[in-house]
């Protein structure tokens, strides 16, 4: 998760909402609005209004992250061609009757795309702040999407 991940389940235990004023007041930092807007950044507080904060629950913070229905909606709105592969063509096929290989707080959408277009794909995945890895590869950290290209086309002499 992050060096913030023991500050943020004490926070879980001290208030659910509090001010970067009490923040202050109670954990030492040199820099405590710094803390605060990382820690919001991440997903583990909601900034709720100027100076005022809540503690996100584990399971918000999860779901945050990972809501596989955030990327099917991104797919449906992508202007490129893709088909749904591996895991997620059979969860589709199914309508969710099957869904394999997941588990809690990870849930990478599998997505064929022309080759041509990887580039565009990647771009828009990150603009979005959703990481992305090409099949096959290993991922470094927890990505959004697997990426499966189409084979190039042969092209015949004559």
């Amino acid at each position: 998760m992050s060096s913030y991940g023991e500050l943020w389940a004490v926070l879980g235990n001290w208030r659910k909402e509090f001010s970067s004023g009490d923040f202050a007041r109670t954990f030492y930092s040199p820099d405590p609005n710094k803390v605060l807007h990382d820690m919001a950044r991440k997903g583990m507080l909601e900034r709720v209004s100027t100076g005022r904060y809540r503690v996100r629950s584990t399971s918000e913070y999860v779901f945050s992250k990972y809501d596989a229905g955030r990327a099917y909606d991104f797919l449906r709105k992508a202007k490129l061609p893709y088909a749904l592969t591996n895991v997620d063509a059979v969860y589709a096929w199914t309508r969710g009757g099957y869904n394999t290989d997941r588990f809690f707080g990870f849930y990478p959408v599998h997505v064929r795309v022309a080759r041509d277009d990887l580039p565009e794909w990647r771009k828009m995945l990150a603009e979005r702040g959703w990481k992305s890895v090409l099949s096959g590869e290993n991922p470094r950290d927890t990505v959004r999407a697997v990426l499966h290209t189409l084979p190039r086309e042969r092209k015949d002499k004559g």
